[in-house]
């Protein structure tokens, strides 16, 4: 698996680091990392990230207890706001119990101080960080258009980035679900298969069409506000094909 963690990796954190891992998985890109922590419920508390740049997404999960939910960075969505991946909710106002007013540097990501949302004392929780990489990892966000399908593009390097994975999320508002097409199930454009990390259901009977991978990014082929209403916002997640054809994994 492309995301497989091996042994905690071994390195000397940042010394402004005031929560030290459990363990560690870095991606021999240094686009993709896995860190187990232990909270401490202290405003302000530092963890180190392992990637050679900030994370410029991080989903988050207190994992010793029933009931915390998945707690999301965006750097669209910025340290003012949170995201929830089981949730339709729209970006929430934080009030510093997440990130605490303060974005990912270089070398650590920074936690409020809320008992029991990414920081409980005592408690197991897991920290999945994405750094855009060229080429391997698309993060960012566009602006629906409705009877005017989006063309977005990811990567326009000389690589290029023909995705193999899209999830984005309708922010604005309220009411829209998290959703997720891949090249697996779609081999070919169009892609007709979603389903929802914020749902039970499945993927339907592919009969739908969202959108067309392309060369460099995505070029929306839908109206539906799920993924394209006019002038509201999304944020993406996106892997490209290359990504799952080379050595990626986190170890």
């Amino acid at each position: 698996s492309v995301f497989k963690g091996g042994s905690a990796h071994s390195f000397t954190p940042h010394n402004d680091a005031t929560i030290f891992p459990e363990k560690m998985s870095i991606a021999d890109h240094y686009g993709f990392s896995i860190v187990h922590y232990e909270g401490n419920a202290t405003s302000g508390a530092k963890v180190p990230h392992g990637l050679d740049a900030a994370p410029d997404m991080i989903i988050m999960k207190n994992f010793s207890d029933d009931g915390p939910g998945w707690y999301v960075y965006h750097t669209s969505v910025g340290t003012s706001n949170y995201l929830r991946l089981e949730t339709d909710s729209a970006q929430t106002s934080e009030s510093n119990y997440v990130w605490n007013g303060t974005a990912p540097d270089d070398n650590l990501f920074t936690l409020g101080g809320g008992s029991s949302y990414v920081n409980d004392s005592g408690k197991d929780h897991i920290a999945y960080c994405f750094k855009r990489t060229s080429g391997l990892i698309g993060i960012g966000r566009y602006v629906g258009g409705g009877s005017d399908y989006p063309n977005i593009i990811i990567d326009d390097g000389a690589s290029g980035f023909k995705p193999s994975f899209f999830m984005s999320k309708q922010i604005t508002d309220a009411g829209y679900n998290w959703q997720i097409v891949d090249a697996s199930r779609d081999p070919e454009n169009p892609l007709g298969y979603n389903f929802s990390p914020n749902l039970t259901s499945n993927d339907g009977d592919g009969s739908g069409t969202y959108m067309d991978f392309t060369s460099n990014g995505v070029k929306i082929r839908t109206s539906s506000p799920q993924w394209n209403a006019d002038g509201k916002v999304y944020i993406y997640l996106s892997f490209a094909a290359s990504f799952f054809s080379s050595n990626n994994r986190a170890r």
